[in-house]
């Protein structure tokens, strides 16, 4: 749906504050909408994606699923809400 590059952080409950996630660095990230169908119902799904482009590498935190509340928010503002 969108890539945008940015540096992903995290937030640090010591401090209070934000820090970069895991060595830093720039990252492409993007929200992706994952479709499924099965014999009863079709599914959509947001995921969150980042790969850093120093070495290219992903970690679960950079491929997670959105929120339930977000998701709908997302689906308020595509029309395609339930």
């Amino acid at each position: 749906m969108v890539r945008v590059k940015a540096q992903v952080m995290t937030r640090d409950e010591s401090t209070g504050g934000w820090v970069p996630l895991g060595r830093g660095g720039m990252s492409i990230v993007g929200l992706r909408r994952l479709t499924t169908a099965n014999d009863k119902d079709v599914t959509t799904e947001y995921r969150l994606h980042g790969q850093r482009i120093a070495d290219q590498s992903v970690s679960e935190t950079y491929d997670c699923a959105m929120p339930d509340s977000s998701q709908r928010q997302i689906q308020k503002l595509e029309g395609t809400e339930p």
